[in-house]
């Protein structure tokens, strides 16, 4: 059984860069709806990767690497939808790969170790693929 890890920290760094997306977005707008259902989509992966790691046997770093990937895999769709106004790859820029910059640039996974950082960040980039 593995051993899942608290990442209290990151949800409370996700909903941050999230709301500085939506802060200027009126509840009931269309911009804030789609932005919201990506932020919740993300919980979601995140849960249901927990789900999962509880029912596998990983070393704690593969655990960790897993969680932060399964929450941050579409940290770019916010500021693609804000630049771009979709969530089409096609139409914008490949979310998998901005994601993986916005982690360095925006410094979400400062804090954890550099193996972890570097498997979390290929996640990003390529889960799209």
């Amino acid at each position: 059984m593995s051993c899942l890890t608290d990442i209290r920290v990151h949800r409370e760094r996700f909903d941050v860069y999230y709301k500085k997306f939506t802060k200027s977005c009126a509840y009931d707008s269309e911009d804030y709806e789609h932005l919201h259902l990506k932020w919740l989509h993300s919980l979601n992966v995140e849960a249901n990767a927990e789900q999962i790691l509880a029912s596998v046997d990983l070393p704690p770093h593969l655990v960790r690497a897993a969680q932060l990937a399964a929450l941050y895999h579409d940290v770019a769709r916010f500021e693609q939808y804000a630049q771009f106004g979709t969530f089409k790859d096609a139409e914008s820029a490949d979310h998998g790969a901005w994601g993986s910059r916005l982690l360095k640039t925006e410094m979400l996974l400062e804090g954890e170790e550099k193996y972890v950082v570097s498997l979390v960040r290929a996640a990003v980039s390529m889960h799209n693929r």
